[in-house]
């Protein structure tokens, strides 16, 4: 099959631009929701409410964020890849299965030392009192906290290149047995820490890759995004239980994690919200300001004079308070965030995330280990924009390093040079 037919196939659901019409759903079903009820649930005024000055921003971000992606899919179009056969060193199974094992290993052992540190979070759980583990130091200082990330990487990897090896039906099912028990490490990591992020990705991330990773019917693409979607909300509302909400605060919460968050953006455009520590760079960089063992190499944090990340974050809080908003929900959105520290310059940002993004979707379109890894990540940060400003975070450092461990594995491991390990030599004629 050729690329172009691939991609067409691709383009139905996972492609950047689909995701952004996905977004862009939220946005408008937030920018039209009855006030009233808005302010029942989030006992604060809808700032949002058929807003313009949020609708235009809101806009302009999207269309420089969609014209970046355009322009790389324009330098660099698409043409027929013929991929070599590449022998292995090993078999098939053992090839897939390695890398996963290992990160299984690591996310059992994070999650051990998780218990062995904190022996009270099952009992807490329990109890639904995961709120007072949400707001503990467990979230920022776990063991071997992003062993989930580093699993996930692998496993998004490891669902790719099953489809491709041709696998006995015995090893096949083998093959799928252990990646759903590295999926599900990933889902009891995160419910340790109680993450509804770190929850949700693996859901989402493994969907983008499903639906990557073969030419499907449209029907099936919607089944997929059903279930999906499903999958999510029932997660969200799960996480919910476990910090003790009860049903109207759950449904706060679904709007407090969405709709709200564009009611902050709105006030961060008129400058009714102002973050203490915005224009300072912390929002558009935050896994080099709070990276503490990055920092105690290149003293980031003391040459720009960023805080220590629990000042920021209480800072968010006190901000929001301030602007006589609900102080629970401190989320303005990623182009809110982004606003924080760059104005009405923050399109063009938005524009640099567009290239980003294009080359990312590029490589995953291509099957390269880049595009693989990194693109789940990307999508879900689009899904998520009325979130936090989540590409920048050290997750994607993580994922970066899984890149490239990965490209060292397979070459360590085939028979012969592999030019499409990166993603940006696949192309002939």
């Amino acid at each position: 099959m050729s690329v172009e037919s691939t991609a067409s196939g691709l383009a139905r659901i996972a492609s950047p631009f689909r995701l952004t019409q996905i977004a862009c759903v939220v946005f408008f079903m937030s920018w039209v929701f009855p006030p009233s009820l808005y302010s029942h649930y989030m006992d604060e005024p809808d700032l949002l409410f058929l807003d313009p000055t949020t609708l235009v921003f809101f806009v302009l971000c999207v269309a420089l964020f969609l014209m970046g992606v355009w322009v790389i899919g324009w330098l660099f179009p698409l043409r027929d890849q013929h991929s070599p056969d590449i022998g292995l060193k090993c078999s098939g199974i053992a090839f897939l299965l390695i890398p996963v094992v290992i990160g299984i290993g690591a996310s059992i052992a994070s999650c051990f030392l998780m218990l062995k540190e904190y022996p009270l979070i099952i009992l807490a759980l329990a109890s639904g009192q995961g709120e007072a583990i949400k707001n503990s130091d467990l979230s920022q200082h776990a063991p071997l906290g992003l062993a989930n990330i580093f699993l996930l990487g692998i496993l998004w990897w490891a669902v790719w290149e099953s489809t491709k090896l041709p696998l006995p039906s015995g090893q096949r099912l083998l093959a799928k047995w252990v990646i759903g028990i590295g999926f599900a490490c990933c889902l009891i990591d995160a419910t340790l820490k109680v993450s509804r992020v770190e929850g949700m990705l693996p859901i989402v991330g493994g969907a983008i890759v499903y639906a990557c990773s073969a030419a499907r019917s449209l029907r099936r693409h919607l089944l997929s995004v059903s279930v999906v979607g499903a999958g999510v909300v029932v997660l969200f509302l799960a996480f919910d239980l476990i910090r003790g909400g009860s049903w109207d605060g759950m449904v706060s919460n679904l709007i407090g994690y969405t709709m709200a968050s564009y009611n902050r953006l709105t006030a961060v455009l008129d400058g009714r919200l102002r973050y203490e520590y915005g224009g300072r760079g912390t929002y558009l960089f935050t896994f080099i300001a709070f990276n503490n063992r990055l920092n105690a190499i290149i003293p980031f944090r003391i040459l720009f004079q960023w805080p220590d990340f629990i000042d920021w974050w209480r800072a968010e809080f006190t901000g929001v308070s301030n602007a006589g908003l609900n102080g629970n929900y401190i989320w303005s959105g990623a182009f809110g965030y982004i606003f924080a520290d760059l104005n009405w310059l923050s399109p063009l940002w938005l524009f640099v995330y567009g290239l980003l993004y294009g080359w990312v979707w590029r490589a995953m379109q291509v099957g390269s280990i880049a595009g693989v890894v990194l693109y789940p990540w990307f999508g879900f940060c689009i899904l998520f924009w009325s979130g936090n400003n989540y590409l920048v975070e050290n997750k994607l450092l993580v994922l970066v390093l899984d890149v490239a461990a990965l490209c060292i594995y397979k070459k360590l491991l085939s028979s012969r040079s592999l030019e499409s390990a990166t993603g940006m030599k696949v192309l002939t004629g």
